[in-house]
């Protein structure tokens, strides 16, 4: 059991970008495999050990939750806001990477705190960018026939 609840409480909260049914279906395996490398990765490596396994982490989780809500049938805009998401992430994740690289490998300061603000207003735009086109896209509503997909009506 690892040191760190509050990791795989958040991990937990991670999980519901997948649908219901697997979540039942792997949640606790999920959960219990990130708590073990969670553990493993403190003890061998500490923070930066932890930083590196919830980048991958969430790079797995954006492109395996994408493939499951494939499966679940989503909307092509629901793919295109998530695409553009990750995209976006994953520029900030690089840049902040360097920012890390600099402050670690005697680069000059001033960069490396530019290169973290920048990496923080990427993510806010995204996720304020993400947020919005969740609410505004199209919604499945059930009919005896089967799902419609439509827009709401608000």
């Amino acid at each position: 059991m690892t040191h760190l609840p509050w990791t795989v409480a958040l991990y937990r909260l991670a999980l519901h970008v997948y649908p219901a049914a697997f979540r039942r279906s792997f949640g606790a395996e999920l959960v219990r495999d990130m708590e073990l490398a969670t553990g493993e990765r403190w003890q061998a490596e500490g923070w930066p050990g932890l930083v590196g396994l919830w980048g991958r982490t969430l790079a797995d989780l954006a492109v395996s939750a994408a493939a499951q809500w494939a499966r679940a049938g989503w909307p092509v805009s629901t793919w295109l806001i998530g695409a553009a998401t990750a995209a976006t992430l994953a520029v900030a994740w690089r840049v902040h990477r360097a920012a890390w690289n600099m402050v670690y490998g005697g680069g000059d300061h001033e960069i490396a705190v530019l290169l973290v603000a920048v990496s923080a207003v990427l993510v806010v735009v995204v996720c304020t960018l993400t947020f919005t086109m969740w609410i505004v896209r199209p919604h499945q509503r059930p009919t005896a026939e089967g799902p419609v997909c439509s827009r709401r009506a608000d």
